[in-house]
């Protein structure tokens, strides 16, 4: 595996697996009604088993909804749907019988993951990617829509959407000071200390940043200079 960090002192990190690095885009149906409860080591993963989808147990004994790298020892958080409210032992997340994806915590209190047109079935993508889908396996939802602090080979940051840094490496993935934006109203890449005021530094006319899943290559695209 290889890490590396696109600001100083592991403020965003990129993460790229070589382990099953070409294996298929498929993923193994979860079924309606399926259901992971945090505390019991139960997860979906993928058909390669290089990634799985479940409860990540924190140091504090607290837990993050969230994808990790499977086959690894220390297995690497890449994704995390609740990391500044962390879910207690007994929670359970929940792909429901109408469609939707529900954390639910020991209280009661549910938190909505997806919530939307009905989902007919759910899975642990091999690139990585949790995602819903209809009866013509159109994906309704994807996680690679909603990055938290890392890029997956083959995932793309679009207009829009966000990088956060942790608060602490692997200590507390909680959203931390530092943010990489591809900016909605004109596409610049920008990366800023978003907690202080900083206006950042800007790239400017783009508007996806791309992770190669073939050449391991990071780039950003200009539509300006694509021929029509």
């Amino acid at each position: 595996m290889v890490v590396a960090s696109i600001l100083k002192y592991s403020v965003v990190f990129l993460v790229i697996s070589f382990h099953g690095f070409y294996a298929m885009n498929t993923s193994d149906a979860i079924k309606l009604g399926s259901s992971i409860q945090a505390g019991d080591k139960s997860s979906w993963i993928s058909a390669s088993g290089d990634f799985a989808f479940g409860f990540y147990h924190l140091p504090s004994s607290l837990f993050l909804v969230g994808i990790w790298f499977n086959k690894i020892p220390e297995r690497t958080l890449v994704w995390s749907a609740n990391r500044d409210d962390p879910a207690r032992l007994g929670s359970t997340m929940n792909f429901t019988v109408d469609g939707q994806l529900l954390l639910i915590h020991p209280n009661g209190t549910r938190y909505s993951i997806y919530s939307g047109d009905a989902a007919s079935s759910a899975g642990m993508n091999n690139d990585g990617n949790f995602v819903l889908s209809n009866p013509s396996s159109k994906f309704l939802w994807q996680s690679f829509d909603f990055p938290t602090d890392t890029v997956l080979p083959g995932q793309a940051l679009v207009m829009g959407q966000k990088l956060f840094s942790n608060s602490n490496g692997t200590m507390d993935y909680s959203t931390g000071r530092f943010m990489l934006e591809i900016q909605q109203f004109d596409g610049n890449v920008v990366l800023s200390a978003y907690k202080f005021a900083d206006p950042g530094y800007a790239n400017n006319q783009y508007i996806s940043l791309i992770f190669n899943q073939s050449t391991c290559y990071m780039y950003v695209i200009n539509t300006t200079s694509i021929p029509g």
